[in-house]
């Protein structure tokens, strides 16, 4: 049985650290929902997908850092933002397991700059659906 590998992320082909157990993603598959038609006295449940929710989604934490170089986090998400739609954010297996790649990725969130010793910037990207490769 295999265990979990911690991810390395990328964004852009800059490796970003970022705050661990914050890491979350969603596929983008979309939601399913159920039609019914009916034949005289049967029923019969007929699933489709909702391709307007097929919609890949990555989101994590930064640690708050100053930097005098492009690594400063208030810098990364200006660039984030005008970005807009044409993001790449790579998520890599330390080890074991799949990489998830989320490509056309814009960061939906303002994100608040909470400006302490402990201080973190939780970041919200939405793509297209995620293609794992391995």
């Amino acid at each position: 049985m295999a265990g979990r590998s911690e991810k390395i992320i990328s964004i852009n082909g800059v490796s970003i650290g970022y705050v661990p157990n914050s890491l979350k993603t969603k596929g983008g598959y979309g939601e399913t929902t159920n039609r019914v038609q009916q034949f005289g006295s049967n029923t019969k449940i007929i699933p489709y997908t909702n391709s307007e929710t097929k919609i890949g989604s990555v989101s994590f934490d930064l640690l708050v850092e100053d930097a005098s170089d492009g690594s400063d986090p208030r810098l990364l998400i200006k660039a984030w933002k005008a970005n807009a739609g044409v993001n790449q954010i790579v998520i890599s297996p330390v080890g074991a397991g799949q990489t998830e790649l989320f490509n056309n990725a814009s960061l939906m969130n303002d994100p608040e700059i909470n400006d302490s010793n402990d201080g973190s910037i939780s970041l919200e990207f939405q793509s297209s659906p995620v293609i794992y490769t391995n």
